[in-house]
């Protein structure tokens, strides 16, 4: 018998306990690789529990790819063109940066997740998003892995195996709503000669960070190698990456730099993967991890522990006014 999530997360304490829990397995959840794609969630709880209808979200966007995940009640999503009404099973999937509202029709929760969507080659050259329409999914497994996610999470005794049991089941649920969303080969999308050389550029570069990212990369250095200015080499990024060299350069470091720390099956010590993420003072490496996960290199090193969310999410004017 499934559980009734519109009572069950009425409770602060189980809330608490199973973001707590999920935050936990999702240090340990792998990314999503497929085709070329790679993805990596930033973000899985259920919010502050059940919605109490008549409750209202105005409208934002996020700096992620979002999927919202009925448990119970029923809730009406609104983007600037669509409406979707969200029932137990069903995921709304909102691209980046796409402005949206919704309303609690009927009391419940959803589990909320944030996706990010690593450049790569592939990625690029397919134009880089992963879905650019607003949408509802449901996938014929979701209610049943879902509710023995959450029914696992809820559980007071102390996780098994560190938090990747709750790890294999947020990569098992995502699986199953990502076989939906990640794009269909298809023809070439650029059109035009400059767009398509873009887009090699865009994809030589990034191949080129993630190849040294041990190595001092300056701007002006990689710009020399594409044979354009420091300011071309910025708007490339900025159009076809959508962050700066400087900001994608720093969240792939510190991702790398995440991923080895949380490796059992290595002896390298924290300087050493400072070094080799492209830190050249241990010092400096632990004050901009911290800052960026919430925790220091060592809090993280095989141990299972809740890092900070990288979700962004941002209040924009109603469209309708």
């Amino acid at each position: 018998m499934m559980t009734n999530w519109t009572q069950a997360l009425k409770s602060a304490e189980v809330v608490g306990r199973i973001n707590r829990r999920l935050a936990a397995g999702l240090a340990q959840c792998p990314p999503f690789e497929q085709a070329g794609w790679t993805l990596h969630c930033v973000q899985c709880h259920v919010g502050t529990g059940t919605y109490a209808a008549g409750f209202q979200a105005s409208w934002h966007l996020h700096q992620e790819y979002q999927l919202e995940i009925g448990l119970s009640g029923r809730i009406q999503f609104q983007t600037r063109t669509q409406k979707f009404t969200l029932r137990p099973g069903g995921v709304v999937a909102i691209p980046w940066k796409h402005p949206h509202c919704w309303t609690c029709e009927q009391a419940g929760p959803m589990l909320g997740v944030a996706l990010v969507v690593v450049p790569t080659v592939e990625s690029i050259r397919a134009n880089g998003n992963l879905f650019t329409e607003a949408g509802m999914r449901r996938p014929p497994a979701v209610k049943a892995l879902v509710n023995q996610l959450l029914e696992d999470a809820m559980n007071p005794a102390e996780p098994a195996f560190g938090g990747r049991r709750e790890a294999a089941r947020i990569f098992l649920l995502l699986a199953e709503i990502l076989q939906t969303l990640l794009p269909k080969p298809s023809g070439a999308i650029a059109t035009t000669t400059s767009e398509i050389r873009g887009r090699e550029m865009a994809a030589w570069a990034v191949h080129y960070v993630e190849e040294n990212l041990e190595k001092n990369i300056q701007a002006t250095t990689l710009a020399r190698e594409l044979k354009m200015s420091a300011r071309q080499l910025h708007r490339l990024f900025v159009k076809y990456i959508g962050q700066s060299l400087r900001e994608f350069l720093a969240e792939r470091r510190m991702e790398r730099a995440r991923v080895l720390l949380a490796t059992p099956d290595h002896e390298m010590q924290i300087k050493e993967i400072a070094f080799l993420c492209g830190f050249k003072s241990l010092a400096y490496f632990s004050n901009t991890f911290r800052q960026t996960h919430g925790v220091s290199p060592s809090d993280l090193r095989f141990k299972p522990v809740e890092i900070k969310s990288r979700v962004t999410s941002k209040f924009v004017r109603d469209p309708s006014r």
